[in-house]
């Protein structure tokens, strides 16, 4: 480890001066406990020497010690917390392996076994926890959310099992949540949503949409008939044609160009920073009627092509089946699943795609790259806890790192059963971050602090 480059002296505090046997008057020892701190600073370690100041009282029968700064360590552990967040997020942010992490710390002179780092994950995990559930119960009692879920192998003997990983989105908010879910049966996804009121963003496909009206047991799921509405992704539909460009040139470059300027009024909203008012009046004014002539244009060629054809399906996932669409025809109006597409254009809030959650799992992928699987349901539950708080932080623009370094001594102080007001003051964006010119430890003033 790193040779001692600044000593401490910490003095006992008096409120612990406190004896059982006799009235107090403690007396100040000539003998000090001397313990060392392993401080991450920029790639390296800085080893502090803490002299803890000792007293004694009159009787002989209590002894107190200064404690060590909540600053400096996690509990009894002999590294800082700014380590502890170097390895969280270059684990899961960068999705560098721990073998290769420990690989990288001996080319700095420090042996640091994979065990060990692998017990930091976890007990950044168990820290973080309470704060990971309150971001996920904010995020399910908003009115919009968007979702999306992939998969994660746990290990198994015979064969990895594939154990379903969600994350939801509030971006009115700007938080997320990872979920590892039991299966993705509607009663196991019902976790990502707190009540059948709302909007739900999804693809079309997904088995989330059975909690929506437009599943057929979302009522046996929710037991009464549920209120959330469902919105579809337009950048699934428009991979759907893009897909079959080389095939069905003429009619898909039709859809992708009406697609494309439906996409352009979005754009001009995002470069002229316009309110959620004047969004609004833009997509009912120019949005609205490229949506009215690509639903006649795909519903026009559904009439003329093979039902069991890629381009059928193609529409199918847009307009619905043929039958559906003659009914809607019949009562003048656009199908269920097409009016899932359109509710972008009765609420500014509502974005056109999904696509935020999509680039929320590209830290999976990654991390499935890295690794062949999660070792057990437990570690899959700590990766879902620390991604929940570090991609919040992304999403609030809060530098990851320097606030889980600075959040972790508070978030190790919190009860058993902390109170909702007390995690809320350490949420991402929230928290008052420490204004540092590096990312370590801050010394106090008052410390008697010397260079050898």
């Amino acid at each position: 480890m790193a040779l001692v480059k600044h000593e401490m002296r910490l003095k006992v505090d008096k409120s612990r001066e406190f004896c059982l046997h006799c009235d107090g008057g403690f007396n100040e020892l000539k003998s000090e406990d001397i313990t060392y701190k392993e401080i991450w600073i920029l790639n390296g370690f800085t080893r502090l020497r803490l002299h803890h100041q000792k007293k004694r009282c009159r009787c002989g029968q209590t002894t107190v010690r200064a404690k060590t700064p909540q600053d400096l360590s996690l509990g009894s552990s002999l590294f800082s917390h700014s380590f502890f967040a170097e390895v969280v997020t270059s684990r899961l942010l960068d999705a560098i392996p721990v073998s290769r992490l420990s690989n990288r710390l001996k080319r700095y002179e420090y042996h640091i076994p994979r065990q060990t780092l692998n017990q930091m994950l976890h007990k950044v995990g168990d820290v973080i926890k309470p704060i990971a559930d309150r971001i996920r119960y904010l995020i399910k009692i908003q009115r919009f959310i968007q979702a999306d879920g992939t998969h994660m192998p746990i290990y198994n003997e015979l064969k990895c099992i594939k154990s379903p990983l969600w994350v939801n989105v509030a971006p009115e908010i700007g938080l997320c949540a990872y979920h590892n879910v039991k299966s993705e049966k509607s009663e196991d996804l019902m976790i990502l949503m707190s009540n059948r009121e709302g909007i739900c963003m999804t693809d079309a496909q997904s088995s989330i949409l059975n909690l929506t009206k437009v599943g057929k047991s979302a009522e046996k799921a929710w037991g009464e008939e549920p209120l959330r509405e469902s919105v579809l992704c337009w950048a699934h539909m428009r991979r759907n044609f893009y897909k079959l460009l080389g095939t069905h040139t003429k009619f898909c470059k039709k859809v992708l160009k009406y697609i494309r300027k439906i996409y352009s009024v979005e754009w001009s909203c995002i470069l002229d920073e316009v309110s959620n008012e004047e969004k609004l009046k833009r997509r009912q004014k120019t949005s609205a009627k490229y949506v009215k002539r690509l639903y006649k244009l795909l519903s026009k060629k559904q009439k003329t092509i093979l039902p069991k054809s890629n381009l059928s399906k193609a529409i199918q996932y847009a307009i619905d089946s043929l039958k559906e669409v003659k009914e809607a025809e019949s009562l003048a109006q656009d199908t269920q699943r097409w009016s899932s597409f359109c509710e972008f254009l009765k609420d500014p809030v509502i974005p056109l795609d999904n696509n935020l959650s999509e680039r929320l799992l590209r830290v999976i992928s990654r991390w499935r790259d890295s690794s062949l699987w999660a070792y057990n349901e437990k570690s899959l539950d700590s990766f879902s806890d620390l991604l929940t708080v570090l991609q919040s932080c992304e999403l609030r623009n809060v530098n990851p790192l320097k606030w889980l370094t600075q959040i972790l001594p508070h978030a190790y102080d919190l009860p058993k059963e902390p109170k909702s007001d007390q995690i809320d003051l350490l949420l991402p964006g929230i928290f008052e971050l420490q204004k540092k010119d590096q990312i370590g430890v801050k010394f106090e003033q008052t410390s008697i602090f010397s260079t050898q």
